[in-house]
């Protein structure tokens, strides 16, 4: 029998990302919003599992509404941000219950993210399933204790966010313009003012309340601002030994992490100075480039494109072509206008939309000019005289590994990106 989820807030943003891949997989969908016809009543109803997809302050009302209409037949699940009183909510109903946390919005959902699950009142069967959606799009489930998650989070997100927050609100006082203090920033210090930026771009409502209700945010944020008053009195005495001790001190409480972040950051730091020549060094001795795509050289992208180049345009194979190394650098080229098209993969019929040309799509508002269908095929390449029985362990990108995955699994063969 067919599996039907429910979405109560499926037009939100969070709610139409997994109304898409819970419908990707096969499943049935059903959405209830403030504007649809379907109301929350006929949707729990008519579903077998009901995902809660609102404000943090709407979550226990609408629990509380639909409490009458679930049974133990029915899977009951939240994505709020905080579990305690979501929970205890959920547990004056009949339903089973599985209650998540997704690590990431609706734009950075994908490979290496993850996803936070609290197993309250469900069957095994009910985890794995939510699990195995997940892995299949290669996202990390980690299990919490939900009495626990909220105390945790009070770190990761309350502390980290409002540090950043403050941070932003001090730029505004200051009244210096973040793009002229990006300018003078080194790759280190453009990631640290971004990171804090990407915070105000998004719902102030879904902040403010992950602020607000986390009952250790008070806390917490009293022993930031005693940290911070400390090391202010050390900047005002202009004592360097003290400052010393206090900057020893912490390094001394991260241990063998430190110079791991320091490691780890190097290479996001790399990884932004490749963008930059990419983008501005490459686009410099391609002043005539007229198309932008995935690169290296070979990819499926490039043998894709150049097929469709013969057919369509008469000056190729002089055409100049700029090979980026993400699709989000292809719709950055063509917004400045620096190249005329670019060449993006959309779909994959073993492996679904393409997640990040869809969300570029709709970030800058771009339209689809022609659609280019190529056939893939895929082979395991191995030294001269290996068997199939010998191959234990498979190396490649993550899109090919999912493309091949029903294969993979028959071959009983091990993953590896």
């Amino acid at each position: 029998m067919e599996t039907t989820i429910g979405i109560i807030g499926g037009k939100g943003k969070m709610g139409q990302l997994f109304a898409r891949l819970f419908s990707q997989q096969g499943y049935q969908v059903l959405i209830s919003d403030k504007n649809t016809k379907l109301k929350n009543k006929d949707l729990v109803n008519n579903s077998d599992i009901i995902i809660i997809s609102v404000n943090i302050d709407q979550t226990i009302p609408v629990i509380n509404e639909i409490e009458p209409y679930l049974n133990n037949q029915k899977l009951l699940m939240d994505l709020t941000s905080l579990k305690k009183e979501p929970v205890q909510a959920m547990l004056k109903t009949k339903a089973r219950i599985l209650s998540i946390h997704p690590m990431f919005n609706d734009t950075s959902f994908g490979s290496g993210q993850k996803v936070l699950i609290s197993k309250v009142r469900c069957q095994k069967t009910d985890v794995n399933r939510i699990k195995s959606f997940f892995h299949k799009y290669r996202v990390k489930t980690l299990d919490i204790d939900y009495k626990k998650h909220d105390d945790i989070m009070a770190i990761v997100q309350v502390l980290v966010h409002f540090a950043e927050i403050s941070f932003t609100k001090t730029l505004e006082k200051i009244g210096i313009k973040v793009e002229n203090l990006l300018a003078y920033s080194s790759p280190a210090y453009e990631i640290k003012i971004e990171m804090a930026c990407r915070i105000l771009a998004q719902d102030a409502n879904l902040y403010g309340n992950i602020q607000i209700r986390n009952p250790l945010s008070r806390k917490y944020v009293k022993l930031l601002m005693e940290s911070s008053e400390e090391l202010q009195k050390i900047l005002e005495n202009k004592d360097l030994n003290e400052f010393t001790k206090y900057f020893n001190k912490s390094q001394k409480f991260l241990g063998k992490y430190a110079p791991q972040a320091l490691k780890e950051s190097d290479y996001l730091i790399a990884k932004l100075r490749e963008k930059d020549i990419q983008v501005h060094g490459e686009t410099i001795k391609n002043k005539k480039a007229k198309i932008a795509l995935l690169g290296p050289k070979f990819t499926h992208s490039d043998i894709a494109c150049n097929n469709w180049l013969k057919k369509t345009d008469k000056s190729y194979p002089d055409i100049s072509k700029i090979y980026c190394q993400s699709i989000s650098e292809i719709f950055e080229l063509v917004k400045k206008k620096q190249v005329k098209k670019g060449f993006v993969p959309l779909e994959n019929m073993l492996d679904g939309s393409i997640q990040e040309t869809q969300d570029n799509l709709f970030k800058h508002q771009m339209k689809i000019l022609e659609e280019v269908s190529a056939p893939i095929h895929h082979c395991i390449a191995t030294t001269y005289g290996t068997k199939a029985k010998d191959i234990n362990q498979i190396f490649s990108h993550e899109k090919a590994i999912n493309q091949c995955s029903d294969y993979i699994k028959a071959q009983k063969a091990r993953q590896k990106l």
